[in-house]
């Protein structure tokens, strides 16, 4: 049986002309472009090496080549395994020549007139994926809807000024992996958009998309490999990836896609700091800025430490004179810059159930020190008024913030309580000042956690909780819905303040992060 076998066995001949995903998986393909039979049938990433290195040199390669991950090539990685391919040695390629997309990627009215960056991104006109993508309606659909809705709706910054559309839009005219990402991300929003009544076929695309991108995602990462992958894609998916878990609800996710996104920034700015383009620099640094500095109040101690250097060498450098800068930070850009050293204070003051690790005189101090800091904080000049309220918005939760942790052995005392009460009544005030739909308001949520966990009287709790169902109808992002039940669950509860919120989150089996 065994002889008979061999003759067939040794006349099997196996492609080398097939795409990268079935050489990882060691699979037979097809050869059909732009996407093989077996990718489409597995939602995987197709693509094509232009040439086939010996093996030889590629193991040599992936063990010397400066700056390159030294990963072993697993065929089908899962969901949990992404994060151990992560490394903080990754080494960034470009091909560069920047040109015009072809008149598919500007066909709205808030097409940017500069199509391209100085900044080695290859953007080419539209690939034949991109274009074989859209032929599709449902993919068409989302793609319109990213472009008049979605992007409008991630930051400040409209029009021709939002690079969500000036820089992700031609971005992913040549990059499958993220206008995946983009389509997944649209196709969300879509979703919460459509109350619940959404087509099937919107329905399946969207949540293919999302299987694309988080497959992508892990294709890109082994392909770091075999040098077949520049960071600059990952890093950009990693961050819109944040945003797609954000709108779904299921920002516990976040953690994983943030931590990756931490680690291909830092090598990508290191290893082309003087090549970079200023607007594609302020862009990606505010983006995970905005991100890990918001998220830092639930990721414990460990991560904050980690933001307090990131803020210490990413803030400054050039980024003032980026065009896009204040998309989402608004001005209040020094008062983010403390958000991580209040939290670090409060995680050092210690949670509930915990003993601080901070003695009394040092406590003080760095009270002191912080609410110096935060009260001398002035919105600049020129500013757009919604912008600068929301500004003004972030300082007073701070102080909440701030206040709270260093009471925190007071809870039920006359100071804490005028405090909060206070801190409270003035949130308020700026926020019935704030329109519902101003572009900055998209960025509240975090400020609505700190002070609706605070809110004592039933008036102000209805304020907020009214407030945040006009900001759901206005958005459509679940994350506002998240804060909404924490918060009611917070107010059911004897607990007040922001160092309860996590405590609420394990009561009720539903941590996530706040942004």
């Amino acid at each position: 049986m065994n002889a008979s076998r061999s003759p067939k066995a040794s006349t099997y001949s196996r492609t080398k002309s097939g795409c990268s995903a079935c050489k990882l998986r060691k699979k037979k393909c097809d050869e059909r472009k732009p996407r093989c039979e077996s990718c489409e049938r597995n939602y995987l990433l197709c693509t094509w090496p232009s040439a086939v290195p010996d093996p030889g040199n590629l193991r040599r390669h992936s063990r010397t080549q400066k700056g390159h991950l030294d990963v072993k090539i697993h065929p089908a990685a899962k969901d949990s395994e992404v994060s151990e391919h992560y490394s903080h040695n990754l080494q960034p390629r470009t091909n560069t020549k920047g040109s015009s997309a072809e008149q598919l990627c500007w066909n709205s009215k808030n097409a940017p007139k500069r199509a391209s960056l100085s900044t080695g991104l290859n953007l080419l006109k539209p690939s034949e994926f991109f274009l074989m993508t859209l032929s599709r309606s449902a993919s068409r659909t989302l793609f319109q809807h990213y472009e008049s809705r979605t992007a409008d709706l991630l930051c400040a910054s409209q029009g021709l000024a939002n690079p969500f559309l000036s820089f992700l839009i031609p971005f992913a005219a040549t990059n499958e992996l993220l206008l995946q990402c983009i389509l997944a991300l649209s196709g969300v929003h879509f979703l919460n958009h459509s109350n619940g009544a959404p087509s099937f076929d919107i329905t399946t695309t969207t949540w293919s998309h999302y299987a694309l991108a988080i497959r992508g995602l892990k294709h890109g990462i082994t392909r770091i490999a075999y040098g077949e992958q520049e960071i600059l894609p990952l890093l950009v998916a990693t961050l819109v990836l944040c945003f797609v878990e954000s709108t779904r609800g299921n920002v516990s996710s976040i953690a994983q896609h943030l931590r990756a996104a931490r680690t291909f920034l830092l090598s990508w700015l290191q290893q082309r700091q003087a090549e970079l383009d200023v607007e594609l620099r302020g862009f990606i640094i505010e983006f995970y800025l905005y991100i890990a500095i918001l998220s830092n109040t639930q990721l414990g101690s460990e991560w904050t430490g980690l933001i307090i250097k990131d803020c210490s060498w990413l803030y400054g450098g050039g980024t003032a004179d980026c065009k896009s800068w204040g998309m989402l930070f608004g001005c209040a850009n020094d008062l983010f810059g403390i958000i991580p050293l209040v939290s670090a204070f409060a995680h050092r003051s210690g949670g509930e159930d915990e003993k601080p690790a901070l003695e009394p005189f040092e406590s003080i101090g760095t009270y002191q020190s912080l609410l110096t800091q935060v009260q001398s904080w002035r919105a600049p000049e020129a500013r757009d008024p919604a912008v600068v309220v929301c500004g003004r918005i972030y300082q007073q939760c701070l102080l909440l913030l701030l206040h709270a942790s260093f009471y925190r052995d007071e809870l039920s005392s006359v100071t804490l309580n005028n405090l909060l009460d206070q801190g409270v009544q003035e949130f308020v005030v700026l926020l019935e000042s704030l329109p519902v739909a101003s572009p900055i308001a998209t960025t509240i949520c975090w400020p609505f956690a700190i002070a609706g966990s605070c809110a004592r009287s039933e008036s102000h709790r209805m304020i907020i909780r009214q407030r945040l169902k006009m900001m759901y109808e206005r958005f459509s992002m679940e994350n506002i819905t998240a804060v909404t039940r924490v918060l009611e669950a917070l107010w059911a509860s004897d607990h007040c303040g922001p160092l309860h919120i996590t405590t609420v989150m394990r009561q009720r089996n539903e941590l996530f992060i706040i942004q």
